[in-house]
């Protein structure tokens, strides 16, 4: 049974070296890396039985996926603020997402724009959240749509809603 140490890296970054256990696979864990492409080398240091050897590779990662929520208030007057809650939800116990998210209606016209901030993961997972606040929409039934633009790390995402804004209160 070979013995001795094997070492991991992805690119420039070094990912772990672990002692050899007696079953003869060797993995690191806890690292994170963002989307893309790495050389990946994989390099065991040898012992008195066996000589040393290096294997390479191609690490892919691919964006994480995410999910788009949102919230309004329950009535929308013309020309009063309307405020929207979104929620970016990952599949990803790594990064938080970061970048924008759009109010657009169904013409594409982008009414609001606001920067996301969340939370890496770690033991949960990531997510992030923005508020947007927008006064110019006209009276009707409006599709809004809330898009998360996505990042390096993950995808973009978009989640639909009706509105109906209303003439304003006496």
């Amino acid at each position: 049974t070979p013995t001795g140490t094997v070492s991991f890296q992805a690119g420039n970054d070094n990912l772990g070296k672990v002692t050899l256990p007696p079953s003869g696979v060797a993995w690191v864990q806890g690292f994170y890396l963002g989307a893309g492409s790495y050389p990946l080398n994989v390099s065991y240091s040898g012992d008195n039985s066996f000589d040393p050897t290096m294997a390479t590779s191609t690490l892919q990662i691919n964006k994480g996926a995410t999910s788009t929520t949102m919230t309004a208030g329950a009535t929308i007057f013309t020309g009063k603020p309307l405020t929207f809650i979104v929620q970016v939800g990952t599949d990803s116990s790594g990064l938080a997402p970061t970048g924008q998210v759009a109010l657009e209606d169904e013409l594409g016209k982008i009414w609001a724009t606001a920067g996301v901030s969340g939370m890496a993961g770690g033991s949960t997972l990531a997510y992030a959240s923005a508020t947007i606040t927008t006064s110019n929409l006209p009276g009707g039934t409006h599709r809004l749509h809330a898009a998360y633009l996505g990042d390096a790390n993950y995808a973009a995402s978009s989640e639909s809603t009706t509105i109906n804004v209303t003439g304003r209160p006496y």
